[in-house]
C-alpha cells in the first residue's frame, strides 16, 4: 500500500505497512556472528508512516524494522535507526522484543 503525503507543497509517496521481503540470506552468514543473522531473520521491513514521538528525527516514510510476528497489530513493535552507531548501541532492543513478544 502506498499513500501520498504533502511536504513543502509537493506530494511524496509513502510506503506503508511492512514488506514480507526477507532481510537476510543464507550467504550473508559469513559476515556476521550467528546471533545477528538469526535476529534478522525475524525482522521485515517497515516504514514510518506517522511523524513524531520519539522518531521525531525520522521523516514520514523513512525505512525502519518490524517485528515478523506482531507487525500489523495494534501493539506492534518497530524500530527506527538513524546511523549505524545507533543500531550498533540499540540492537539489544530488539532480541528483547522478540523474546517477550506476545504475538
Amino acid at each position: 500500500c502506498i499513500f501520498t503525503t504533502r511536504k513543502h507543497s509537493e506530494e511524496v509517496s509513502i510506503k506503508s505497512g511492512v514488506e514480507d521481503g526477507m532481510l537476510a540470506f543464507p550467504e550473508d552468514k559469513e559476515y556476521t556472528t550467528d546471533f545477528a543473522y538469526y535476529t534478522v531473520l525475524h525482522l521485515k521491513k517497515c516504514y514510518l508512516t506517522k511523524p513524531g514521538g520519539n522518531r521525531g528525527a525520522c521523516p514520514v516514510g523513512f525505512p525502519g524494522l518490524a517485528c515478523a510476528y506482531c507487525a500489523g497489530s495494534t501493539n506492534e513493535r518497530r524500530f527506527f535507526y538513524t546511523s549505524a552507531d545507533h543500531l550498533r548501541n540499540s540492537f539489544s532492543h530488539i532480541p528483547s522484543h522478540l523474546v517477550e513478544c506476545r504475538a
